[in-house]
């Protein structure tokens, strides 16, 4: 992502693939992974047996016009767009 960033790209998002032992549960919207927190968007949580692909919206590289189309498309209140964002596909 950051050589891309650099090379004058924005990062839109990035796909990881992850276990739910690899995440904390705080509520039924979010979780903590790899020291973050983040609102969930869309889809479920993975049950433990299987990974499941998930979509960080890359807030550090993405230009604020393109991040405010994404919130505004799930609708997210003004209080949390500070937050960082996944999606569960």
């Amino acid at each position: 992502m950051k050589a891309v960033y650099k090379a004058g790209f924005s990062v839109r998002d990035f796909r990881v693939r992850m276990n739910a032992s690899e995440f904390r549960v705080i509520s039924s919207n979010r979780l903590e992974w790899a020291g973050s927190e983040y609102i969930i968007l869309s889809g479920h949580l993975p049950d433990g047996r299987q990974g499941s692909e998930a979509r960080i919206i890359a807030r550090k590289y993405l230009p604020e016009s393109e991040r405010k189309e994404i919130l505004d498309s799930y609708s997210i209140d003004p209080q949390n767009r500070k937050s960082k964002f996944i999606l569960f596909l």
